[in-house]
């Protein structure tokens, strides 16, 4: 859920502006003797992408790794420079922006996601009204889903958040309907702690753009971080796809 500098969980005062992967390349193994893997070396994202996609699945990484030092820094990716040694810089980019050049990991779909407690209740779309919608405060997101769809909101309770993480754990705690996006919510979704009752997945545009430097000294590390990303990325693609989510996907993912 779009956020200031790009940082899901943060305000944005910029104005909202209404992406083909590349193939991974293959990871590379550690150096033998540690080689870089004493430096330390920095990754830059936004905060809540970091804490519900990265962190979970990061041991899979550094298990490669087990000298390696990594620090991961939530929310300064326009301080960050993928120019520096050391830095790879994950970026949300807002749909109709060009970006940074780089590597796409996701593009970002919005569509209904409720607990299992709350899945009952809903028959189909129509049942939205009568619901509790939960909102991200910095992010259209259901009246961009609204428009899209044509479906009926009026009538529905809002309940609105400040921060984006705040949503997805109201969502799993039973509190009401929130629309979640792929690379926040599909970890929920395989778990069972959060279910899609129905279509459509809207397409907003929105992206998450990976930079690293390819080049110089202590930066194959970055290489093979990065290459396990789109690995990561690439798998994600397969498993919307099993749980009916893909782009503009109308059924339902439970």
């Amino acid at each position: 859920m779009p956020a200031s500098n790009g940082v899901p969980g943060e305000r944005d005062s910029r104005p909202r502006r209404r992406c083909s992967p590349r193939p991974p390349e293959e990871l590379p193994g550690p150096r033998a003797g540690g080689g870089h893997q004493g430096r330390e070396h920095r990754v830059a994202a936004p905060r809540t992408w970091a804490a519900l996609w990265l962190v979970p699945r990061l041991g899979r990484f550094l298990a490669g790794w087990p000298e390696l030092r990594l620090d991961i820094e939530g929310g300064n990716t326009e301080r960050a420079s993928e120019a520096e040694a050391g830095w790879a810089v994950i970026r949300y980019v807002r749909g109709g922006d060009p970006g940074p050049e780089g590597a796409l990991l996701s593009e970002e779909t919005l569509f209904p996601v409720c607990a299992p407690s709350v899945v009952e209740r809903l028959a189909g779309p129509d049942d939205l009204s009568r619901c509790t919608l939960l909102h991200y405060q910095a992010s259209p997101d259901w009246s961009l889903w609204r428009a899209a769809t044509g479906v009926d909101l009026d009538g529905a309770r809002n309940l609105s958040f400040s921060e984006s993480v705040m949503v997805i754990q109201a969502a799993m705690a039973g509190q009401g309907v929130a629309l979640g996006r792929p690379s926040l919510v599909l970890d929920a979704l395989d778990a069972g702690r959060l279910v899609h009752p129905f279509g459509p997945a809207v397409p907003c545009g929105d992206r998450y753009m990976l930079t690293a430097p390819a080049e110089g000294k202590g930066r194959g590390v970055l290489r093979a971080f990065r290459n396990w990303l789109l690995e990561e990325a690439a798998a994600d693609r397969t498993r919307l796809a099993r749980l009916g989510l893909s782009s503009g996907d109308g059924g339902a993912g439970a």
